[in-house]
């Protein structure tokens, strides 16, 4: 029994114990959290402050959707990577477990109202899932949830045959958490002491974005390019932990928490262009960041497809919209009260029939002023020619 204890003790004495090892162990994980945090904090931000909308013009009282899907690129500085004091940890190389870059995918959906004196309102909600088990690197797998609301409020200036310059300020929030895993095999602690070990680790973050974007489009035909600039004012934080299991009840457990914020000012160039086609409206667009942290290396790029149509009737300040803007407004209601020289001739006298169900005509009291464009229209009630509706 003697001789058993003697052996027992020996061998504990080869590993390291609490006191002192697991400090170590902790210390290396609190170095790499806290480059991570601070790593992510950024991409996380800048992708906070994407607001883009397409750069039209909706009538006032008029609602217009779209949706759009967005792929981020946030890179990772392996340069700063901490160094490891543990050799039995430096010696599975912990940097080679995470990616150089990070890329999100984003799904946007956006809805905007006209308001009179050429404003709009805007608000938004982006979807970000990453699923259950997405390989990350060949060793660590993961899974994550982001999602943001925000909204904006936009001027226009200028349009028709100049250019259109949309001046906006919009405010986002995205929060969101994002976890990874892996397992260590056979980890070397000490000479001829070999253990195994399951990491876990988290990011959660919570992020807003204060910003104020200009961008100048022109109608070429059925293509609008743009180009723009954009400036953000970030607060908020992303939390980290990283803890691991090991598979002996000699070593305990090390855990390490960081926690980072944001820079607090950031910006970005906006560029891209739409096509208006008569059914649907795409647009493709990037945003590259040009002042911060990885300045000139993060980006997104986002494809989405807007509705030709607007929802809603037209208020009495239509009339202040300018309609070659109104790109995507296929009716136009037209004041005809300056009737031609020679009088229409009188409709012939008989029996009124009660009109059949969905032809009804209807009076349109407040009209937008269009141009003089021909097509085929339809005369108001009681064949009165002072008012009708063109439709091409």
């Amino acid at each position: 029994m003697a001789m058993k204890t003697i052996v027992v003790v020996a061998w504990l004495s080869l590993l390291p114990s609490s006191s002192w090892a697991n400090p170590s162990i902790a210390s290396d994980f609190q170095s790499i959290m806290e480059w991570l945090t601070n790593e992510t904090v950024q991409g996380l931000a800048f992708n906070a402050g994407s607001t883009f909308d397409p750069p039209d013009e909706i009538a006032p009282g008029r609602i217009q959707p779209d949706v759009s899907l967005g792929v981020g690129y946030l890179p990772l500085d392996k340069g700063k990577f901490p160094t490891i004091v543990v050799p039995a940890l430096a010696k599975l190389d912990p940097a080679r477990a995470l990616p150089d870059h990070v890329t999100f995918p984003n799904l946007t959906l956006h809805m905007r109202m006209g308001l009179p004196n050429r404003w709009d309102f805007s608000w938004r909600g982006a979807n970000m899932t990453v699923p259950q088990g997405y390989r990350l690197t060949p060793q660590t797998r993961s899974d994550g949830q982001s999602n943001s609301l925000g909204f904006g409020l936009r001027k226009h200036l200028w349009g028709g045959g100049r250019p259109l310059v949309s001046i906006a300020g919009n405010f986002n929030y995205v929060f969101g958490r994002f976890n990874f895993y892996n397992d260590y095999k056979d980890l070397e602690l000490t000479p001829g002491v070999f253990v195994d070990s399951r990491n876990r680790g988290q990011l959660a973050w919570s992020v807003a974005s204060i910003g104020l974007n200009a961008i100048v489009s022109q109608n070429f035909g059925v293509w609008t390019p743009f180009f723009g600039i954009g400036y953000n004012r970030m607060s908020g934080s992303v939390r980290g932990h990283l803890e691991s299991d090991f598979n002996t009840p000699l070593i305990h457990n090390p855990v390490a928490e960081a926690s980072d914020r944001p820079e607090e000012h950031q910006g970005r160039v906006i560029f891209g262009a739409q096509l208006d086609r008569s059914r649907l409206s795409y647009f493709l667009n990037g945003e590259l960041k040009a002042i911060g942290a990885s300045a000139g290396k993060t980006f997104i790029v986002s494809m989405g497809i807007a509705a030709p149509f607007h929802i809603g009737h037209i208020g009495g300040n239509s009339r202040h919209v300018d309609a070659q803007s109104l790109r995507r407004q296929r009716r136009i209601v037209y004041d005809l009260r300056d009737a031609p020289a020679r009088p229409l001739p009188a409709a012939p006298r008989r029996r009124a029939a009660r009109p059949s169900r969905g032809r009804t005509l209807r009076a349109y009291p407040n009209v937008l002023e269009g141009d003089d464009s021909i097509g085929m229209g339809r005369l108001g009630p009681g064949g009165d020619p002072t008012e009708a509706e063109l439709v091409y």
